[in-house]
């Protein structure tokens, strides 16, 4: 029905964007919704699947599951899973969809290590707020359905995002600093250098921070 998963996209997260309501597109979301189901409920797997049900073959395993959602569900409220290993979920597929945008991640080694002169010298901070500026716009209806259905809390997700991009938003900035320290001619001292090395990362996750909160400001 022309709704192909692309190569590099997980088909998991592909399968929650294509079937999320929007806010703001709500009656086209919807309409393509009823599409695909009524499209997969005369498939040959919906058949078949609807042929099981009629026949009672789930029922039993229905019951056991609803059974056991229902006693995880008084045991941690809203929540089907603790706040560490939550964290631990959204922490490890972060890594895995960054690591899935191989190109990406060259394009940033490159503009971080490229030469520059004074009249094309890249500023780090408008460099690494940009990178994120759509991270959460794209996500948006997947965070909404999961954090909804009770799969993971709000900080759970942002720290997650954070500390998963928390390494290459280090290691850029001190490839950056390593190159240009000792070309201009500042302080010689590896103490002084340190000290660059530090600031210029405190500077590039702060940057960070301000381009993930920029498509929310712009909504007030």
């Amino acid at each position: 029905h022309g709704y192909a998963c692309p190569p590099n996209f997980n088909p998991a997260d592909f399968f929650i964007h294509t079937l999320a309501i929007v806010p703001g597109d709500e009656e086209n979301c919807r309409k393509r919704v009823f599409e695909l189901c009524d499209a997969f409920e005369t498939s040959e797997d919906g058949l078949a699947i609807k042929d099981l049900a009629n026949r009672g073959g789930v029922e039993e395993g229905s019951s056991k599951l609803q059974s056991i959602d229902d006693e995880v569900v008084m045991k941690t409220g809203v929540y089907k899973a603790g706040w560490f290993a939550q964290l631990n979920a959204v922490v490890w597929r972060s890594f895995v969809s960054i690591s899935r945008e191989p190109l990406i991640l060259k394009v940033r080694l490159f503009q971080t290590v490229l030469p520059r002169n004074k009249e094309k010298e890249c500023n780090m901070t408008f460099q690494n707020a940009f990178a994120v500026i759509n991270v959460f716009c794209q996500e948006l209806p997947i965070f909404l359905r999961e954090h909804f259905n009770g799969m993971y809390r709000v900080d759970v997700y942002f720290l997650s995002k954070m500390l998963a991009e928390l390494p290459l938003f280090i290691l850029y900035p001190t490839l950056f600093t390593v190159i240009t320290y000792y070309m201009i001619g500042l302080n010689p001292e590896f103490i002084r250098f340190l000290i660059c090395v530090a600031i210029v990362i405190l500077v590039s996750n702060c940057a960070c921070s301000f381009g993930k909160a920029i498509p929310f400001l712009l909504q007030f």
